[in-house]
């Protein structure tokens, strides 16, 4: 996964398009954005307790709108499979790290 999402081209190729879907799917209202309701729906289908669900979103709103956007949305997926930092927001859209 890590090699899919490493680079732009292969992340733009083979994963892009399921995130696409994911925020697409959640949209209820059709901004093309999570607010913060569909981002905790979307979180909590993935596994996130429901309980930290409003904390990953507002960690997920990386420019503070309020909403979740396409482009936080994937940067968090990117993170989640490339990055090393164990407290990055992308880590938590599954729910939490075991310990």
């Amino acid at each position: 996964m890590a090699r899919l999402v490493g680079t732009p081209h292969a992340y733009l190729a083979n994963f892009l398009p399921m995130v696409v879907a994911f925020q697409t799917t959640a949209d209820a209202n059709g901004t093309n954005m999570l607010e913060a309701e569909e981002a905790q729906r979307l979180l909590q289908t993935f596994g996130v307790d429901p309980a930290d669900a409003l904390t990953v979103t507002r960690r997920l709103d990386t420019n503070g709108d309020g909403a979740v956007s396409l482009d936080e949305l994937s940067e968090a997926f990117q993170a989640y499979f490339t990055s090393d930092e164990r407290g990055c927001a992308g880590n938590m859209i599954f729910g939490s790290l075991p310990d």
